[in-house]
């Protein structure tokens, strides 16, 4: 949304009912058309296969006082291709803050400007926090003529004002899927774009986890040293 003012006033909490460990995104034949969620969503355990063709999740926001939590489900082996701008397997757009938690995300995605979890990131009148908790990405993601984030695409703050902070936090999360970019562009294994600073807090309970990623997630832009370029 371009607009703060058209924000709902309520939000509501969606969970998936005990029994399901599958949703199948292609039993009707069709491309799956990304929902509109306002609140929270809990997967509780399930598996989304077969999703094609769009996000999950298309637009996303909650009440300015609290945080959007999308938890708690797999994706395995999405298949997205789109010629648009910052576009996210799990969420397209979302409007102020938004936490991830126990997420697993598995697929290829080709855009102009593609990342694993999050597409665009929407706030414009405070500051906004970004958190991904034992979150995991082996996306293959294909960038045609932009950016490429592992975890996040666009990050938009006030344009005109530079004041406000956007806060991305990963906690026991880590992309190790690829990324392709074309020559030139800037690419990431957290965000790929930002028109507003930014701040990275990043801890693993895990030693292992500790050794293998902290060193690509240190504080600052964290560009990918193994990208591919295309062309």
């Amino acid at each position: 949304r371009s607009d703060p003012s058209s924000l709902p006033t309520s939000s509501y909490y969606f969970k998936v009912k005990d029994g399901i460990s599958v949703i199948d995104c292609s039993e009707d034949s069709r491309k799956w058309i990304g929902v509109t969620l306002f609140g929270d969503f809990d997967g509780n355990g399930v598996t989304f296969k077969n999703l094609v063709g769009a996000p999950l999740f298309d637009e996303v926001s909650s009440l300015e006082t609290r945080p959007t939590t999308i938890k708690n489900f797999n994706v395995d082996n999405c298949l997205i291709m789109t010629g648009s701008y910052y576009v996210g397997a799990v969420v397209r757009v979302c409007d102020y803050d938004v936490s991830f938690e126990d997420i697993n995300i598995s697929g290829y995605l080709e855009a102009n400007s593609p990342a694993s979890f999050l597409g665009q990131g929407n706030f414009y009148d405070r500051d906004c926090n970004i958190s991904f908790t034992r979150c995991h990405s082996s996306m293959n993601l294909v960038s045609l003529n932009a950016q490429c984030g592992g975890f996040t695409g666009n990050l938009f703050g006030n344009y005109y004002n530079k004041n406000h902070l956007c806060t991305v936090n990963l906690v026991d999360s880590y992309f190790d899927g690829s990324l392709a970019v074309a020559s030139g562009s800037r690419f990431s294994y957290v965000e790929c774009h930002t028109a507003t600073p930014i701040k990275y807090s990043i801890s693993y309970t895990s030693d292992e986890l500790e050794s293998q990623y902290s060193s690509l997630y240190s504080t600052g832009h964290t560009e990918a040293q193994d990208v591919a370029y295309l062309g």
